[in-house]
């Protein structure tokens, strides 16, 4: 069993936002991807939050503009 650094986990509910652009975030449902209860994953993605928050958006900003222009998003590279 691999242990994951915090960073990895946070990564891991990025990624899941970044398939999951259409649906709204849930607490819950974010901190049991990063095996944190709501509490901890809370503090643990506010404090690294600047980063993570500024990679989400542009990831949505992105993904809003090739929509936009009609582009469907499977068509794209990643």
């Amino acid at each position: 069993m691999e242990i994951l650094t915090y960073q990895q986990r946070i990564g891991l509910v990025l990624r899941h936002i970044e398939q999951h652009l259409d649906d709204r975030p849930n607490l819950e449902e974010l901190a049991r991807i990063a095996c944190f209860s709501p509490y901890h994953f809370h503090r643990i993605f506010s404090s690294m939050g600047a980063r993570a928050l500024r990679h989400t958006c542009a990831v949505y900003c992105w993904s809003a503009r090739q929509c936009s222009l009609g582009i469907p998003l499977n068509l794209l590279p990643r």
